[in-house]
This record gives structure tokens, C-alpha cells and sequence, in this order.
């Protein structure tokens, strides 16, 4: 529901899975978490995703479930590019100011 270059808010970040398929998709992510291991989780998964390292499973790849005998298909690299050329933040400055 948002469009390119859109700013996307998550006021309870987690693991930072909606920063990443926001960021995915050409967008800006912003979001809050209170838990230091989840945020460094996120932080983690973006530096992954910036190098194109980052696995999900592919959305046409249904959640494991040992009783089917669906065609597996294996996860995928994702990778977010550079808006606008800057870093998406500064990994430094846990408050993300520069």
C-alpha cells in the first residue's frame, strides 16, 4: 500500500522483516524495538541483504509441512540496493543519527 521511495513505519520491528521486504521493494524503512538481540538481528539481516547474501523463502514456496509432498523449492537470496547512494544508516550510532 505504499509506493516507491514511501517511507514504511513498524513501531514494533522485531527481526526487521518488514524493513527488509520494505527495503526490498524500494523503499525507506523506519522502525522501533526496546530488545537489544532483536535489533542486532536486524542489523545483521540488512548488512546481509546489502550483499545479496540475505536467504527467505520464495513467496511461492508454501511453509514446510511434513505431511505434503509438494516440490521443494529452495530459499533465495534476496539483496536492497542503495537509495540514493547513502547507507541506510549508521551502524555506529544505535540512535541511527549521523
Amino acid at each position: 500500500m505504499s509506493n516507491e521511495g514511501d517511507w514504511v513505519f513498524d513501531p514494533f520491528m522485531g527481526v526487521g522483516s518488514t524493513a527488509i521486504a520494505a527495503l526490498t521493494h524500494n523503499r525507506k524503512a523506519i522502525g522501533a524495538e526496546i530488545m537489544e538481540d532483536f535489533y542486532e538481528i536486524t542489523l545483521e539481516r540488512i548488512r546481509l541483504a546489502e550483499e545479496g547474501k540475505l536467504r527467505v523463502r520464495p513467496m511461492d514456496r508454501e511453509v514446510y509441512d511434513p505431511d505434503s509432498s509438494n516440490q521443494y523449492i529452495p530459499p533465495k537470496n534476496v539483496e536492497i540496493g542503495q537509495l540514493n547512494q547513502n547507507r541506510l544508516f549508521d551502524r555506529n550510532n544505535k540512535d541511527g543519527s549521523k
